[in-house]
């Protein structure tokens, strides 16, 4: 009878070590990153026209240093490596949601 209570406690302790140890070795989730700083294109995007009311769709937006270098229906000639690329399909960009310090 000892036995076999020694033998399940020996059991539970294996067992407790080995979830501990699972635990430690657990990869973490990706800390969050606060945003991407640099310069973007986003291609495709739907701009929500404040001023006039109205709805632009399938345009191309270059930001340059946290502002808005052009607007417009075509693609850049020459996409930089610099600029980094956001698909806009489906999405939509409205100004004045944020302010800058």
């Amino acid at each position: 009878m000892i036995k076999k209570f020694l033998l399940a406690i020996s059991a539970l302790a294996v067992g407790l070590v080995l979830l501990l140890v699972a635990l430690l070795v657990w990869p973490l989730p990706e800390t969050p990153q606060e945003g991407l700083s640099g310069d973007f294109l986003i291609r495709n995007v739907a701009i929500v026209d404040v001023e006039a009311g109205v709805l632009r769709s399938n345009l191309n937006v270059v930001a340059r240093g946290g502002k808005i270098a052009s607007v417009g229906s075509t693609e850049p000639s020459q996409v930089q490596e610099s600029l980094i690329v956001i698909d806009g399909t489906k999405k939509y960009l409205m100004p004045g949601l944020c302010r800058s310090s």
